[in-house]
């Protein structure tokens, strides 16, 4: 499996049983990093805090589909930690550039987090805070995990996956990650059988 780095934002999609990280496998613009400028995962409205997702009709997003994935790693004190917090789905948001996202054979999902897991992600940056204090060579990470499934046989072609956030600090959705083929970041066509069929446990 194929994991590539970036240096402010990564954006990854899951089988169940697969991983993939797709920070700059795919086209992210200039436009969106002047625009997220502002925006700090840290300091961030939970309540106005929103993800999208835009994958292909071939596949589904599964029960807990969308997660936010905070992280802290330092190489000196030897740590290294992912909390994962998830999203529900909410539908109920008008975004004019999320509407200029549509695309034949793809479908956008939006999400937001409960209070329950606003309070979670509000722990998990405390925990980041103190350790950045605390080890001046650590290095924070934000992952929007998005977990898939199949519907058959998946067709010939690239498969692309596009994230996106919008928070106070921003106008509307801003891409994280803009067309990423999937097909690109797995090792083997092994890889991409084993995202499961949806339906299936």
């Amino acid at each position: 499996m194929k994991k590539i780095n970036s240096p402010r934002f990564a954006s990854k999609t899951a089988g169940i049983l697969l991983l993939f990280t797709l920070a700059s496998c795919g086209s992210v613009p200039v436009s969106s990093m002047y625009k997220l400028r502002n925006f700090d995962i840290q300091t961030t409205n939970l309540a106005k805090f929103y993800a999208a997702v835009r994958i292909p009709d071939s596949l589904s997003l599964r029960e807990k589909a969308v997660a936010v994935e905070l992280g802290f790693s330092s190489k000196e004190a030897g740590i290294k930690f992912k909390e994962k917090i998830y999203f529900q789905q909410y539908d109920n948001i008008s975004s004019s550039a999320l509407k200029a996202e549509k695309r034949a054979g793809y479908k956008v999902s939006t999400y937001r987090m409960s209070e329950s897991d606003a309070e979670k992600m509000r722990q998990t940056r405390a925990r980041v805070n103190k350790l950045r204090k605390q080890h001046s060579d650590g290095k924070g990470s934000l992952s929007i995990v998005a977990n898939t499934c199949r519907h058959g046989e998946l067709p010939a072609g690239p498969l692309y996956l596009s994230t996106y956030i919008k928070s106070d600090e921003l106008d509307d959705f801003v891409v994280l990650v803009l067309d990423a083929d999937i097909k690109k970041i797995v090792v083997s066509e092994k890889d991409l059988e084993e995202i499961p069929l949806c339906g299936n446990s």
